[in-house]
């Protein structure tokens, strides 16, 4: 069944998510570990494993124990990951940004958009949490332009339509000038981030598009956008608003994230 997609309130929205099904019925849909392409199955294994790399230790394991798995935590100042296992795979699963607290949206938003490049030992730099494959979900842009296009690792990026975190650091639009044969970009030392891999867009209607371009994706953001404003106007006219309003951060929750992507993939099976 296709999983009903919870209301944009603080306690649907911000994680562990404690009422949340994790890994609901998996030993019928089992990770495809052998393979080396995309596989929606596997992005809903990797999507739930991030949702969880939220929780508290116990809570993790708990879960992570439920389907099978063996898994560690281990955390630093401003993030945190869990390695899980079992006889045949390893998942490792880094917490994105927290929610839940204002003073760590605030550190780690920092973190997000902090300009410190390190090299990445393969041509050009890369934002250094970015140096291994993977399948990602709302993350920011991670190198620059030479690392982008040497970039050689399967890579699948989801973004869920106005998820703001996506557009961090903010790319500096200067002008192409050069002075003396040098551009203006390198004069100030500024490198421009960009994302690397496949795109994998989930639009207002939580369906996957494959690299969409982009006036289709400012489209589907203002319909994001006006929907839910719509939305809010007629809780309003009830006389009390229940949702956050603000459409770039509630499409950042993970759990949209991990309930988009099993409904696309549940829908896979049906048509497939």
């Amino acid at each position: 069944m296709s999983k009903t997609i919870p209301s944009a309130t603080i306690e649907e929205l911000f994680p562990p998510n404690k009422n949340y099904q994790y890994f609901e019925n998996f030993t019928k849909h089992p990770l495809k570990y052998k393979s080396e392409h995309f596989q929606m199955v596997n992005a809903w294994w990797l999507a739930e494993s991030s949702l969880l790399a939220y929780a508290e230790s116990d809570f993790a394991k708990e879960h992570f124990s439920a389907a099978g798995l063996t898994a560690e935590l281990f955390s630093g100042k401003s993030t945190q990951c869990y390695v899980t296992h079992n006889d045949n795979f390893v998942i490792v699963a880094f917490r994105g940004t927290q929610v839940n607290d204002f003073r760590d949206i605030v550190r780690d938003v920092y973190i997000n958009a902090k300009f410190n490049l390190v090299d990445s030992e393969q041509g050009g730099f890369v934002h250094q949490g970015f140096k291994e494959g993977l399948y990602t979900f709302d993350s920011p842009l991670v190198g620059d332009d030479a690392f982008s296009n040497d970039f050689s690792v399967n890579t699948y990026r989801f973004v869920n339509n106005n998820d703001f975190i996506t557009l961090i650091p903010y790319r500096i639009p200067l002008p192409e000038i050069s002075l003396f044969g040098i551009s203006l970009p390198e004069i100030f030392r500024i490198r421009r981030y960009q994302h690397v891999g496949q795109l994998k867009y989930l639009d207002s209607n939580g369906h996957i598009i494959d690299n969409p371009n982009l006036w289709n994706r400012l489209v589907d953001s203002w319909k994001g956008q006006f929907g839910q404003l719509f939305h809010l106007s007629g809780q309003l006219r009830e006389g009390w608003i229940k949702e956050i309003p603000v459409d770039n951060l509630t499409d950042h929750a993970p759990i949209y994230y991990a309930i988009h992507i099993w409904n696309n993939y549940k829908q896979d099976l049906t048509f497939n």
